[in-house]
């Protein structure tokens, strides 16, 4: 009887278990926006936006994560990492070895380092992209460091930090990039775009760039401000302009230009496209566009002078501001 009892109550345990939900999976962190810059990481808990510098600290576990944004290719970055030059500033290199982050190869490097009669302990991420470089710094304090989930926590924060896809994050400004030119990439200055993947001779494709940029003065008249820059843009020469159009974008008034010119480095003929639109105290929109005259085959750009004014055209009227 006592037998028979006890597999009832098994059985009915073994019921119940079948009838609970499945546990979900902890869904991973999603990666945030570090502020101010094009690179998202995971935030790890404890951790806030720091005030003092780009990135997030924990008064708690005496720790810091900085995120470092440099305009120079990843090779002259991850130079002054090596341990020799670690030891120039007081730190001793640990382990080193090849990461990924996002689609970025870089390197993982970890340090110690002692100042202020204390230990500290160091992560470095370094990776780059289309010659600008990210520099991922942690340092906790030693004994924090050993306490339990802390190391593995920051160590994984650093290799989950990534260059967004998004090229426009950071950017105070925004397009939407459509065939032809579909094919964006972040620069230091700005963004801009081509109608291939890899572009190799910008006077062979269709090339559009935007940023915005301070002006000593306040932009008063667009038009004549648009024409002293074509005439200063450094990727072409002679340029004649042939049409002039008031525009509005994104509730800002400006001038669109359109003309002719040649490629300073080849000297052929290319056609060139801007729009201004001034903004907020000495501030500016530009909307850039060459293309050349000459289009040979399989260059991938179709229709005539008009049809390639209307594509720049029909981009920058995509122009939308934003907060960050």
């Amino acid at each position: 009887m006592r037998l028979r009892t006890m597999c009832c109550v098994l059985l009915l345990a073994g019921f119940a278990v079948l009838a609970q939900e499945p546990v979900k999976p902890a869904e991973p962190p999603k990666p945030v926006q570090v502020p101010g810059t094009f690179v998202e990481m995971n935030q790890p808990a404890g951790f806030e936006k720091a005030t003092s510098f780009t990135g997030f600290m924990n008064r708690a576990l005496n720790a810091s994560i900085m995120v470092t944004v440099l305009p120079e290719p990843y090779s002259k970055t991850i130079a002054n990492y090596t341990k020799e030059k670690l030891e120039a500033r007081n730190e001793t290199l640990f382990n080193a070895g090849p990461a990924t982050f996002g689609a970025a190869p870089g390197q993982l490097l970890v340090a110690t380092m002692k100042a202020n009669n204390a230990s500290y302990a160091k992560i470095y991420g370094i990776f780059g992209e289309n010659g600008q470089s990210v520099v991922v710094t942690v340092t906790v304090a030693e004994a924090s460091a050993k306490e339990p989930g802390v190391w593995d926590t920051l160590i994984g924060t650093v290799r989950s930090a990534r260059i967004s896809p998004d090229v426009f994050l950071g950017k105070p400004y925004a397009v939407k990039f459509a065939a032809p030119i579909a094919f964006p990439r972040r620069l230091d200055d700005g963004v801009m775009a081509t109608n291939v993947e890899k572009p190799i001779d910008l006077t062979k494709l269709l090339y559009f760039f935007i940023a915005k940029r301070v002006n000593p003065v306040k932009v008063e008249d667009p038009e004549a401000f648009g024409r002293e820059l074509l005439e200063k843009m450094p990727q072409v020469k002679g340029v004649q302009v042939t049409g002039v159009k008031k525009v509005q974008l994104n509730g800002l008034p400006g001038c669109e230009l359109t003309g002719v010119a040649s490629y300073s480095t080849t000297g052929k003929p290319c056609l060139v496209y801007l729009t201004i639109l001034p903004a907020e105290l000495t501030r500016y929109f530009i909307l850039q566009g060459i293309a050349p005259v000459e289009r040979e085959p399989g260059s991938g750009i179709e229709g005539d002078d008009a049809a390639i004014f209307k594509t720049f055209s029909t981009l920058a009227g995509t122009f939308r501001r934003k907060s960050s």
